[in-house]
């Protein structure tokens, strides 16, 4: 069996599952989140309050984040394993352009079975390089013809991509993630990837202050796509394009050239962006973008917060409150 998981096994379940979700079985299982049946929380005051008794706190945790109590318990839905295929494809830096507009494509169309990420990043031995990171969840007839698409996308330098286990997938991208660095994140979300921003992505990305500053981009699509906007506190449910604006580096080096950098490009983003943002890699004085990044309801969440945790004790990711809600307006009226 196979659970809704991130795409590295050094993310914590909980977490991820409570503030959203993306992984690798996205388009055939759905978020982390999607996949919450249930949880046991123990509030500030000491109350155990189970999810089957309160199905408003459910909604909450699927999307809301770890502001409500400790979770203590989670009850996950898993998915039966038909066979898994994929791993890593390299491309040289100098068919970015050509691959961004390849994978654009690509992701318009691909079928729910096809999950991928894309990382605009330094390998070693290699340098700037770009990193599709290809999943066939689905039919095991039709791996192969998916596959075959992504590898097509450029000349591969080299790939890992072949049958596999959510395991060794994790194993993979562990060892890209190494012990002790310190990150800087900044996220937008795009309902497409165009010329504009492709250009857009790869100027900055040639501006990267050291070799663990990236851009990542998350397709979310399918499965997903398909959870009500009533069902959960996770805010976009419409086919988009998640940026992962990353920036790593080690504890001796100084962080405000990493901070400045992230931040930099994600303010060049903004206006190409949808409202809103990832919630797990959002930042407390983002007020506008915290504001949009759970949908239609913020108002709801923010009730949620004022009934569970009134002295906010907890705090996880970054959610709206009353002075933010002052000035929201729904993403149906920004779109006009």
């Amino acid at each position: 069996m196979n659970v809704a998981a991130g795409t590295a096994g050094v993310v914590g379940m909980a977490g991820l599952s409570l503030g959203g979700g993306y992984g690798p079985l996205l388009g055939t299982a759905g978020l982390a989140a999607d996949n919450l049946l249930g949880a046991e929380v123990v509030l500030a005051d000491g109350r155990l309050i189970s999810t089957e008794d309160d199905p408003e706190l459910l909604w909450a945790l699927r999307g809301g984040g770890g502001n409500f109590g400790v979770a203590t318990s989670l009850r996950v839905r898993l998915h039966p394993d038909r066979g898994l295929v994929g791993g890593m494809a390299l491309f040289p830096w100098q068919e970015a352009s050509t691959v961004l507009s390849r994978f654009a494509g690509l992701i318009a169309d691909a079928p729910d079975g096809l999950t991928l990420l894309l990382e605009m990043t330094v390998a070693p031995d290699i340098g700037p390089c770009l990193v599709v990171v290809p999943v066939w969840s689905g039919e095991p007839w039709h791996a192969d013809a998916a596959i075959g698409a992504v590898k097509r996308l450029g000349t591969p330098i080299n790939s890992t991509v072949a049958p596999t286990t959510q395991k060794d997938l994790w194993g993979q991208f562990d060892q890209s993630v190494p012990n002790g660095m310190h990150w800087e994140l900044r996220t937008r979300n795009i309902a497409e990837l165009t010329p504009d921003i492709i250009d857009l992505l790869t100027g900055w990305a040639e501006t990267r202050p050291g070799p663990g500053a990236g851009i990542g981009l998350r397709q979310f699509h399918g499965a997903a796509t398909r959870v009500g906007a009533d069902d959960s506190a996770f805010g976009l449910r419409t086919n988009h394009v998640a940026v992962e604006i990353s920036a790593g580096h080690g504890p001796d080096e100084e962080p405000a050239v990493y901070r400045d950098w992230v931040d930099n490009v994600s303010n060049a983003l903004a206006p190409f962006a949808l409202p809103g943002g990832y919630p797990n890699f959002l930042l407390p004085d983002q007020a506008e973008q915290v504001a949009h990044a759970y949908g239609a309801h913020p108002e709801r969440l923010v009730r949620a917060k004022e009934s569970y945790d009134p002295e906010h004790v907890f705090t996880a990711t970054p959610l709206p409150d009353r002075d933010m809600l002052k000035n929201y307006t729904p993403q149906s009226e920004l779109r006009r």
